[in-house]
């Protein structure tokens, strides 16, 4: 995944470049088990750490897709 401002995403298992304490282990059924954009710990929006060394985090721009609703007529 990439951040909004274009950093690739560090995997939530790794701690390298950054080494933190928000892992799938401490976090299940977070959906921790990629590099992917996640809110573990209730931020304001989705996010994740990069791989960049001088930028430890970044929110992600998510789209959320919205339910449909289909109506058949006969």
């Amino acid at each position: 995944a990439v951040t909004e401002s274009g950093f690739q995403c560090q995997a939530w298992s790794s701690q390298t470049p950054h080494e933190h304490a928000r892992t799938p282990e401490a976090f299940p059924n977070s959906g921790l088990e990629t590099a992917a954009c996640r809110n573990p710990d209730g931020q304001e929006r989705p996010w994740c750490f990069t791989t960049n060394f001088f930028v430890l985090w970044d929110y992600c721009d998510v789209c959320v897709a919205a339910s449909s609703t289909t109506t058949t007529t006969t």
